[in-house]
């Protein structure tokens, strides 16, 4: 999944990076609020 930071840079986040869905959508949430 990509994600566009707020200084226009494009993050790539794999799920399966994470342990689990916590973490996973604790740094999406992390990048959004940038």
């Amino acid at each position: 999944m990509l994600f566009r930071t707020s200084d226009g840079k494009l993050v790539e986040i794999r799920k399966y990076d994470f342990k689990n869905d916590k973490l996973y959508y604790e740094k999406i949430m992390k990048i959004k609020t940038k």
